[in-house]
């Protein structure tokens, strides 16, 4: 697994996967996973100009550079399941994460994400370990194969309806638009609103890359959203609020 976040260059994680294949070559590794992205060529085309990209040419980086490392582990013949993990349900009580559960001035709690109405497919991180367990027992049969976990596809209403509900307070969804995180004053503010803008647009077929009845058949212990937000109440953070 590689963090796009720790440096903001797409390249570098092609550069990063391209080594890991190479040493998970030169080792012997009968069986690896790759923790991988959607690539944003499979919607829009580069050359559409319908997408601002970056400097080094991708339109969502934190995506494309996975997946154009993709080859590197298919080229040398590493025997690999392609994971296409999930939104991250953590990140609605980490610090500075897109969609953490904030009190806004009026004092109300909100989850504030440019998802509209769109889906998206979201799990726990010990589940997603659960789940690359169970690939790792399954063997040949998911090697040369991607899978796409998720527990439950939710919008932003839904994760706010779910996480009001364990709280016991209400919980507000703000749906911003894609034009104001694009203007935001944050390194990859383009990338983010263009994620978003893929999502919402072509969000049957996003949906569709994540198998939830597999993810459920290699981790029978996976846990709903409403189960998730229950055992993780007490680690949401919602001070602040009106002065």
């Amino acid at each position: 697994m590689t963090n796009f976040f720790e440096h903001f260059s797409a390249s570098k994680e092609t550069e990063q996967a391209e080594n890991l294949a190479r040493a998970a070559k030169t080792a012997g590794v009968r069986h690896a996973i790759w923790s991988t992205s959607p690539d944003s060529r499979d919607w829009v085309s580069p050359q559409g100009n319908r997408l601002p990209e970056s400097p080094d040419g991708y339109q969502v980086p934190h995506w494309d550079g996975k997946a154009r490392g993709n080859r590197y582990f298919s080229e040398l013949g590493v025997p690999t399941t392609f994971l296409l993990p999930p939104t991250y349900w953590e990140n609605l009580f980490m610090p500075g994460a897109p969609h953490q559960v904030q009190r806004g001035p009026d004092g109300v709690l909100a989850i504030t994400l440019p998802a509209g109405e769109a889906k998206m497919p979201g799990m726990g991180v010990e589940d997603i370990g659960r789940c690359a367990y169970g690939l790792f027992k399954g063997g040949q049969e998911f090697v040369e194969t991607t899978v796409g976990v998720a527990a439950e596809s939710s919008t932003g209403a839904e994760l706010a309806a779910a996480v009001s509900e364990a709280l016991g307070e209400n919980v507000r969804y703000n749906a911003v638009p894609l034009d104001v995180v694009r203007a935001a004053p944050f390194p990859g503010a383009d990338a983010v609103a263009n994620m978003f803008q893929i999502i919402g647009e072509a969000n049957d077929d996003y949906c569709g890359h994540y198998d939830l009845a597999l993810s459920r058949s290699i981790n029978p212990q996976l846990r709903t959203l409403a189960e998730w937000v229950a055992a993780n109440q007490h680690k949401f953070q919602v001070s602040g609020g009106a002065g």
